[in-house]
């Protein structure tokens, strides 16, 4: 005897295609979320690292000024550099330092900064070792505000559209030959 009461058992070959194409969208739908926002957090931390390379750049700029002898400052605005004279380490008597931001690559001793603009890093070169400081700058940007006073620095970043600006109240002396 035959009833009809009783469902059947087990799922028919149409019920199985939808629940597999339904499974793959929702896998498929699932995978491309998951690469949108791995590949916008890798571009996040990316920019954020940028961003803190060009702040610890300008930090250590800062450092290296505040470390010079404030009255012996020079500017030579044409090469866009600076110099001081410091008392020497090794024995009695003064020694020139240098920080340089004309993008040139430097070979002068006593070279506390320099910027070399085809690799776009900011450099020390104290002993002819042009050890490698920070990476990504495009240029270094040099602006007196009020001559012999007050100087602005900026760092543009090679990788990304940001900048950092550094405003210096030094006392230095201007020398444009």
């Amino acid at each position: 005897m035959k009833s009809d009461c009783f469902p059947r058992a087990g799922l028919t070959l149409i019920e199985v295609m939808i629940s597999l194409a339904l499974i793959s969208l929702l896998l498929l739908v699932t995978y491309t979320g998951s690469l949108f926002v791995f590949s916008h957090h890798r571009q996040q931390s990316h920019h954020f690292k940028e961003e803190q390379n060009l702040r610890q750049a300008m930090d250590a700029i800062e450092k290296r000024f505040r470390e010079l002898n404030q009255q012996e400052i020079t500017y030579h605005s044409a090469q866009k550099s600076f110099n001081s004279r410091i008392p020497r380490t090794d024995f009695p008597g003064m020694t020139t330092v240098w920080i340089d931001f004309s993008g040139v690559n430097r070979n002068r001793l006593n070279t506390w900064l320099y910027f070399d603009r085809t690799s776009g890093t900011l450099r020390v070169n104290k002993n002819n070792e042009h050890n490698v400081l920070y990476t990504g700058i495009e240029d270094i940007l040099i602006k007196e505000v009020i001559s012999g006073k007050l100087i602005e620095i900026t760092l543009i970043g090679r990788r990304i559209d940001r900048e950092q600006t550094l405003t210096l109240k030094l006392s230095y002396r201007c020398d444009d030959s």
